[in-house]
């Protein structure tokens, strides 16, 4: 039985741009006052986007290269989950308010969809928007019939760096709503945005690394990873 992709060092190298947000932050940090460093696009907001947009296009990019076709449909896959998690750090949730866009803009809110005042076409045209990023997020995976327990078993790298990013996330969601009466604003607030920039890194990895272990002459591919019974 071939070696685990997790003992190749090739995949480390993969590592420099969450090394490299961390001391992004640090620095910033140190050279900023806690407000100026965390507040809606400063310095590490901005970086947080940089690598989320930087991510979506990479994974695209890679995407469309010839390879196999589970690594492609699960780049593919990462590059959608890069754009909305971008999309997220732009606020453009709000830029699509009503306010903003008239009777064509919408809320996430249940009260918007059952407001009878509010007219159908956006209501259709927002709900097909929906629908298609529903598919980008669902369908992709479904075609490339993965099995993250096994490939977490068989050790693959970027599955592993996928969890480890998800786990800063939430971390940063925890620091965001969780705790947010239970700590201080200013070190809650570097704490949330450090955790959140590890995951932009970490998820940058991620797609690095996906698309290196399904390259000729790599110990594992994707295909492997989900077809084998160890």
């Amino acid at each position: 039985m071939s070696t685990s992709p997790m003992h190749s060092s090739s995949w480390r190298m993969s590592l420099f741009m969450p090394a490299l947000l961390g001391i992004w932050c640090v620095v910033v940090g140190i050279l900023q006052s806690t407000e100026a460093a965390t507040r809606e696009f400063g310095l590490i907001e901005i970086s947080q986007f940089a690598v989320w947009f930087l991510s979506a296009a990479i994974a695209c990019m890679l995407a469309a290269r010839p390879g196999p076709a589970p690594t492609r449909l699960v780049l593919l896959w990462l590059g959608v989950v890069a754009l909305i998690c971008g999309a997220r750090e732009l606020d453009v949730h709000l830029w699509i308010a009503p306010h903003n866009f008239g009777e064509w803009g919408m809320r996430f809110k249940l009260n918007w969809w059952t407001d009878l005042s509010v007219p159908l076409a956006p209501k259709i045209l927002w709900g097909a928007i929906g629908l298609c990023i529903l598919a980008a997020l669902t369908l992709p995976l479904a075609f490339a019939r993965l099995n993250p327990i096994r490939r977490l078993r068989l050790g693959m790298p970027d599955t592993w760096l996928f969890a480890i990013a998800v786990v800063f996330l939430g971390l940063g969601g925890v620091f965001d709503d969780l705790l947010r009466e239970a700590l201080s604003d200013e070190p809650r607030k570097l704490a949330e945005e450090t955790t959140e920039s590890l995951g932009a890194g970490f998820f940058f990895s991620s797609v690095l690394t996906a698309y290196r272990i399904s390259r000729p002459g790599k110990q594992v591919s994707q295909a492997d990873a989900d077809t084998s019974d160890t």
